[in-house]
């Protein structure tokens, strides 16, 4: 159903990733280290008791011999458990929650110590990465009378916190009730809040435990129709650069929460066993509760059902159509609708079409960076080559007042106007500079005409000196002074200033040779 653990799919992926033989070198730092904690682990697969030993008592690596001790716990192996103790495996020491990934598990149909860890303590925040919080300890995960009192041998002390969530893992995750039932002798508390982000006991129980314990919890006067809500903070995830994904439940009884995940005869029929347990007890098997499985928008639907639950996943090779059998043998309703007019029936793989949604925005998601980019990229090459050739106008441009310099124009005219040149290309022509110029020249033509102190050029033996007029297709039109010796080379230094007037560097190469060759300088300035 909605699970309350930590991403485990997640963890599974890097484990097979490992398993398969993948590089190391292939895999991102966070996936390298959640394989470097699992393989802290593979000594200890389908290791005998006695391999097991050995490798706790001969390794020098703190971590192994805990992680020797979580096994001798949740495995109940005494020997394990001996070995560990005797090399300094505390019983009242915090155990980092990452260790538990390192449990070599094979049957991922039976609860682990890291599920256990988080039916017990808060999740760690969504979008976390490695757990490193320690909050579990050897006190706490036992789940037999034969381990509990070595423990108690080796100095554990089961102070009230420790009783009671020593009682809730004995409860869950116990194997017959006696060691619960021992620790409820103690003073533990069956209904102790130990936190408000911790689902209650049944739920727990209901979706990891065995229907022996739920009949004895039952037995302890517990509601089967006690209702549940995921916690506010916990309905929704912020997928990474995405939309939210909502998942919840809200008013849902433990029915709800029976292993979705069934692979096999073995764990379909524990599951069908904990819903006969259950419903015998008094539990509702048409019960209504709201579900949300949403991406992007909040979409809660009530009037869904245990039946719409299990309905849910019987597209898929690990669904229960057993217990869907079972329920509609017990009275559930196939026709029951939800407030969307859906049966349990026509909910069937909503799940995979969710899913589906979030594959296809994540890739839509992608596209778009992608697309931006490769825009942001674009922009900045063509920034650049702009940057690039206002620069080279701007040095050409430069180049054009040097020659009319040499032609005899005053130098204060050259300066003007080099300098609205440039300003005109450094703006594309809004700054009117070279207009301006021409403006202030005329305005002291005039002038000087009326005092009979025009300028003139300075005759030159061998050159000919013109102004020539050069219109840009922006709009922006300057009067370029030319000084040259042959047809070829005003033809060329036309052509070299039309291209920096009119900031075409695409042609800047093209118009420096022709300057060469017919002037004998790049930059037309015949001698």
């Amino acid at each position: 159903m909605v699970y309350r653990l930590i991403n485990s799919s997640a963890i599974l992926l890097f484990v097979m990733l490992f398993l398969s033989g993948c590089a190391m070198s292939g895999l991102d730092a966070q996936t390298r280290q959640y394989v470097a904690i699992y393989q802290l682990g593979e000594p200890f697969k389908d290791a005998t008791d006695a391999q097991a030993v050995k490798i706790i008592n001969t390794t020098s690596n703190s971590e192994q011999i805990t992680l020797g001790g979580i096994i001798g716990l949740w495995d109940q192996r005494p020997a394990l458990l001996d070995a560990a103790l005797s090399k300094g495996f505390q019983p009242n020491q915090p155990i980092p929650n990452r260790l538990f990934i390192s449990y070599p598990q094979s049957d991922f149909t039976k609860p682990s110590p890291l599920s256990a860890a988080y039916a017990l303590m808060p999740l760690p925040p969504i979008g976390s990465t490695i757990d490193n919080r320690a909050q579990i300890t050897p006190a706490m995960l036992v789940r037999d009378m034969t381990s509990f009192e070595r423990l108690v041998t080796a100095g554990a002390d089961y102070n009230p916190t420790t009783l009671n969530i020593a009682l809730k893992m004995a409860t869950i995750y116990g194997e017959s009730p006696q060691l619960a039932e021992h620790l409820l002798a103690m003073g533990g508390n069956l209904q102790a809040d130990l936190n408000t982000d911790i689902p209650p006991l049944i739920i727990s129980l209901a979706s990891q435990g065995k229907p022996q314990m739920m009949q004895w919890l039952l037995a302890q006067g517990t509601d089967p129709n006690s209702r549940f809500s995921t916690p506010a903070h916990r309905r929704y995830y912020n997928l990474a650069g995405g939309p939210p994904f909502y998942s919840y439940l809200l008013d849902a009884t433990p029915l709800y929460f029976l292993p979705t995940y069934t692979p096999d005869d073995s764990s379909r029929q524990r599951a069908i066993e904990m819903a006969k347990v259950l419903i015998d007890a008094g539990a509702n098997v048409n019960t209504t509760a709201t579900f949300s499985y949403s991406i992007q928008n909040d979409q809660p639907i009530a009037g869904w059902t245990p039946l719409h639950t299990y309905h849910m996943h019987l597209n898929q090779t690990y669904g229960n159509p057993e217990l869907v059998n079972f329920l509609i043998a017990k009275g559930a309703n196939p026709q029951a609708l939800t407030s969307t007019a859906q049966t349990p029936a026509q909910v069937t793989g909503l799940m995979e079409r969710t899913q589906q949604q979030i594959v296809a925005l994540d890739d839509q998601r992608r596209r778009q960076q992608e697309q931006q980019t490769a825009q942001a990229k674009q922009q900045e090459q063509n920034d650049s080559g702009n940057v690039f050739g206002k620069v080279i106008a701007i040095t050409g441009l430069t180049a054009v007042g040097a020659a009319a310099s040499n032609t005899g124009v005053d130098s204060s005219s050259v300066v003007d106007i080099v300098g609205g040149g440039i300003a005109d290309i450094m703006t594309d022509g809004r700054a009117g500079g070279i207009q301006q110029a021409q403006q202030r020249q005329q305005t002291q033509a005039n002038t000087a005409t009326q005092n009979n102190t025009a300028p003139s050029l300075k005759p030159v033996a061998n050159f000919q000196t013109e102004t020539y007029r050069v219109s840009c297709p922006s709009g922006v039109s300057n009067d370029i002074p030319l000084r040259y010796k042959t047809q070829q080379c005003r033809t060329a230094m036309i052509d070299f200033a039309t291209a920096y007037s009119c900031n075409d560097y695409q042609r800047f190469e093209q118009v420096h040779a022709a300057c060469d060759q017919a002037c004998g300088s790049v930059n037309c300035l015949q001698e």
